[in-house]
């Protein structure tokens, strides 16, 4: 039997872990109950690793160690959603108090609050539907009354698992009763607050000198925020593949980076290229109020620059997996019930497998005379957008026909179109004149993304819905992808015989 490289190894066990975690999700495993089986599965599987280790069977020992990990991997979900089952009487009125611990999401009608409470003998969040006024923010402390219920399906739409992802159980659709009454002090609260605050004083500062639709795009740029942004614009997005520009997902980040990253070695090399890198995520992180979807996509975006600085793909891989697994560890609920996780970790692995084979192939046609800032935009949206493809379509239940040729003429204005955003809002905060003079750069580059998504989104068939596209056949997609990226690859290594391919595919 071939002997597989020794990296192999953790590759396996990682995928077992994250299967683990997925079979989890799928199945209603109380811990109390069962945490007794895994102990004993557990043993049983350590002593088949080692008694067959004893044999020399290292396929079986590998075996025996990716069954046990699996285990683990189903002992931890579980083990974290015993929180769920509160001591709670649902459908009762309370009243207690507690402090906000994630920024409020608000809109015209309402801001959407998570408490987190030890009122009901254990520490719990509940989600709060309050209503726009008292304005509240991260840190403050609230007191609450309303009829507290557990989320369930809506239509065919399972609310109570969406929530698990912000570990919130409970939700109050009408409070009675929505009071502030302080702020907590701690220096961390503090902190988190003031980083909250940022995106806000920057928005309102694009807003003073940008007029509509630009500055709505440049705040959704910038900062993720959608309330403002027009519908026909969204529709135009939605349309032609492009709303990731405007979602402050892992998806949109990691490509974002990424491409900047690429033109930075371009120009700096792939050192100095990767602390730059590393001071761009960091730099993104505090604008945008350290977001927990910017906060993981940036975990992402470090570990895929320091992986081009290594170049090789067997390593980038292992780091992909161990980037999801710490993620995971904190929060398994993101594995399946996070769509932003699911993107990133989508938008990770194409930039990996697929990067590499395009940018092979535009090495060698008429493309490559092209600099590198129009470049590399297109070969990395090209290999994110593939491997997202089948989340896309079944979670969103569109395909866009028009997407790839959208993101190629939107994307590589994108960095631009950002930068001069950002440089605006500088300006209007120091001085509002100053912020007018910016805002008439911003606006060429703001203008030219409405107006080239406009074009594109009335062109007859840009996209279609597809209904019921669910994970099997999002699986079976998945599988036609990775059998095209093989094939794809032995053709192009024969083809070429390209020593850059061979160092960015083989070389492990």
């Amino acid at each position: 039997m071939k002997k597989f490289p020794n990296y192999w190894i953790f590759t396996i066990l990682a995928i077992a872990f994250l299967f683990g975690i997925a079979v989890a999700s799928i199945l209603s495993l109380k811990w109390q109950i069962s945490w007794q089986i895994f102990a004993m599965i557990s043993t049983a599987l350590l002593a088949s690793a080692l008694y067959n280790y004893y044999l020399k069977n290292k396929y079986l020992v590998l075996a025996s160690w990716s069954a046990l990990v699996i285990v683990a991997g189903i002992s931890w979900y579980v083990y974290n959603d015993q929180k769920s089952d509160l001591a709670i009487n649902y459908g009762q009125d309370f009243e207690f108090s507690g402090v906000i611990v994630k920024q409020p999401e608000k809109d015209y009608k309402q801001q959407k609050i998570i408490v987190e409470t030890d009122n009901f003998n254990q520490n719990t969040n509940i989600l709060v539907n309050a209503p726009c006024y008292p304005d509240m923010a991260f840190g403050d402390k609230v007191k609450i009354s309303g009829k507290i219920e557990k989320p369930g399906l809506i239509e065919d739409f399972d609310y109570g698992n969406y929530l698990k992802r912000f570990s919130v159980y409970s939700v109050i659709y009408m409070p009675e009763q929505v009071e502030k009454i302080g702020q907590q002090q701690s220096i961390p609260s503090k902190s988190l607050r003031q980083f909250y605050v940022v995106p806000s004083i920057f928005e309102g500062a694009i807003n003073r000198v940008l007029t509509e639709p630009q500055a709505s795009l440049a705040g959704g740029l910038l900062f993720g925020s959608k309330r403002s942004i027009p519908d026909d614009l969204k529709n135009d997005l939605a349309n032609t593949g492009l709303t990731h520009i405007i979602a402050l997902s892992g998806y949109n980040v990691t490509i974002i980076i990424t491409v900047l990253s690429l033109i930075l070695a371009k120009y700096f090399g792939n050192k100095k290229a990767f602390w730059l890198g590393l001071l761009l995520v960091l730099f993104f992180v505090i604008i945008t109020g350290a977001a927990p979807s910017v906060l993981r996509a940036a975990v992402f975006s470090i570990l895929i620059i320091y992986g081009k600085l290594i170049g090789r793909q067997g390593n980038q891989t292992n780091l992909m997996l161990l980037a999801a697994i710490v993620i995971l560890f904190f929060n398994p609920y993101l594995l399946v019930y996070d769509i932003g996780f699911q993107l990133s970790f989508g938008a990770f692995a194409g930039l990996i497998y697929l990067s590499p084979i395009i940018e092979s192939i535009f090495e060698r046609s008429k493309l490559a005379s092209l600099p590198i800032y129009l470049t590399a935009p297109l070969t990395q949206t090209l290999a994110a957008q593939i491997m997202v493809l089948p989340l896309i379509i079944m979670y969103f239940g569109k395909l866009s026909f028009i997407a790839p040729i959208a993101n190629v003429l939107v994307l590589w204005i994108i960095p631009l179109a950002m930068a001069v955003s950002f440089t605006t809002a500088v300006g209007a905060i120091i001085w509002w004149p100053l912020g007018k003079i910016f805002a008439f750069m911003a606006w060429p580059a703001l203008s030219y993304i409405t107006i080239v998504s406009n074009m594109l989104a009335k062109i007859p068939f840009a996209s279609v819905d597809i209904k019921n596209f669910n994970y099997i056949l999002a699986v079976g997609l998945y599988v036609l992808i990775i059998f095209a990226i093989r094939i794809t690859r032995k053709k192009l290594s024969k083809l070429f015989k390209s020593k850059l391919y061979t160092k960015a595919i083989y070389i492990n």
